[in-house]
């Protein structure tokens, strides 16, 4: 996890070639996918998906992979997330989606993103 925060390539590799288990979770129930997210380390994240990474981990809180890279602003993250089958509209346990925490943080070009791709169905009365 350190690893994949840090977007050491190398070292990831070497940890997963060695056997790692890409879906283990710390004591926040975070995985690897959420470390290097956090961050939007691409080549990490497309390493880890591509070895089985749970693209909709959820941490203690109910954040997925792509709530922290929304948060973090890094639309190519956010893009190749998205792309690999990541839901936009899941909330976490406070009711934020991916979209709400790329509003709350101004992430302008996240935010123009995901409501491109986002099926958003609005009530009026």
């Amino acid at each position: 996890m350190l690893a994949a925060r840090a977007g050491h390539i190398a070292v990831v590799k070497a940890l997963l070639d060695a056997g790692a288990a890409v879906n283990s979770k710390n004591k926040f129930l975070c995985t690897a996918l959420h470390q290097a997210s956090l961050e939007g380390h691409i080549e990490v994240l497309t390493m880890l998906l591509d070895a089985g990474a749970d693209i909709a981990a959820r941490e203690e809180h109910g954040c997925t992979p792509l709530m922290g890279v929304s948060q973090g602003g890094h639309l190519a993250a956010v893009q190749l997330l998205v792309e690999r089958g990541a839901l936009i509209n899941t909330s976490n346990d406070n009711g934020e989606t991916a979209l709400s925490r790329a509003i709350h943080y101004k992430r302008t070009d996240v935010i123009k993103y995901l409501i491109s791709k986002a099926a958003i169905n609005f009530k009026f009365k």
